[in-house]
């Protein structure tokens, strides 16, 4: 492995370097807001270069007639340093068995590769080709408003409008530096904690997230782990049937549960009380999907609103009950 910090070459001992590890180390583990809240593998070490979207472009021409060719797409890793300076006579001091060694530069350090992490992840770095969770969203942005009491209600219709597209919870909120610090420092009326309120609304935590502008609500279930999935969907059932609607915000592209109903139709079960139940489930077209998109709309009148957001139409599946 590449020894990069060439830590035998430095004029530190080895105790140093493990208190400048563990300060590093301690530092990072509060302020990397981001990891907390999304998928997060690593580190890979220095050789990994790029990480595969599994997705190809094609390429227009070829060295030769009669051969195509498609270029796999990647996202290069990104290199981020923040540098910094220790005294050696502080150094030393640890050595001797100080217990309050100045190590203030490097908590700067942390701080700014911090902020730089969870500002690409929540807001993107467009020169470095990473789009933020905020602007790749296919939900539309909530005000948070300017007073922390106004703070629930928006939180409230984000959790409904993650719940409407089929993206289930537990939820978290990443707040940034100056929400974070009025949501703990307000009580509401009757002197219950914000804090709490919205732990309540997002059924999960809130997180300090240095470089966030605002508020983001993520639903905390894994990716890609090969568990049984789990949805979430609006409830509307009629004589003992249920619609599934597949509206995903009115995003472009279907919600990725479409497909694996497609594919596994007498593989589903739901829920709707306290037992799960088995059903069989199938794409509804013509006369009786008008009937069910009219009973989901019924049920959750923004279905029609994420229609006209889409030139796709929405689906709608039929789940039935399977008979003992």
């Amino acid at each position: 492995m590449s020894n990069h910090l060439l830590r035998e070459h430095a004029p530190i001992s080895d105790s140093n370097w493990k208190l400048l590890d563990d300060e590093a180390r301690d530092r990072l583990g509060i302020l990397l807001a981001a990891r907390k809240l999304v998928d997060f593998s690593g580190p890979h070490g220095w050789e990994y270069s790029a990480t595969n979207l599994g997705r190809v472009d094609s390429v227009a021409t070829a060295p030769c007639d009669g051969v195509t060719a498609l270029q796999r797409r990647v996202l290069p890793m990104v290199e981020v340093r923040a540098e910094f300076a220790i005294s050696r006579a502080e150094l030393r001091d640890d050595d001797r068995g100080a217990a309050d060694a100045d190590l203030a530069a490097l908590d700067r350090a942390a701080h700014q590769i911090a902020v730089a992490e969870n500002r690409a992840v929540f807001h993107g770095w467009p020169d470095a080709s990473i789009s933020g969770i905020a602007d790749a969203s296919p939900h539309q942005g909530l005000q948070l408003g300017a007073e922390p009491s106004t703070y629930p209600r928006p939180v409230a219709s984000a959790v409904e409008q993650l719940l409407g597209n089929g993206i289930s919870g537990p939820y978290a909120l990443a707040l940034g530096n100056e929400e974070y610090k009025q949501v703990v420092e307000t009580a509401e009326n009757g002197g219950y904690p914000l804090l709490e309120h919205l732990r309540k609304i997002v059924q999960g935590e809130l997180v300090w997230a240095p470089g966030l502008e605002g508020a983001i609500v993520v639903s905390m279930r894994g990716n890609k782990t090969g568990k049984v999935r789990k949805i979430a969907l609006m409830r509307v059932e009629h004589d003992g049937e249920y619609a599934l609607v597949a509206s995903k915000g009115g995003a472009p592209k279907h919600p990725v549960w479409y497909y694996n109903l497609k594919s596994s139709p007498d593989e589903v079960t739901v829920q709707d009380g306290a037992e799960p139940f088995e059903v069989s489930v199938r794409e509804l077209s013509g006369e009786e999907r008008g009937r069910w998109w009219e009973r989901a709309v019924k049920a959750y009148p923004p279905y029609a609103e994420y229609q006209t957001r889409t030139s796709r139409q929405i689906p709608v599946f039929l789940a039935t009950p399977k008979r003992k």
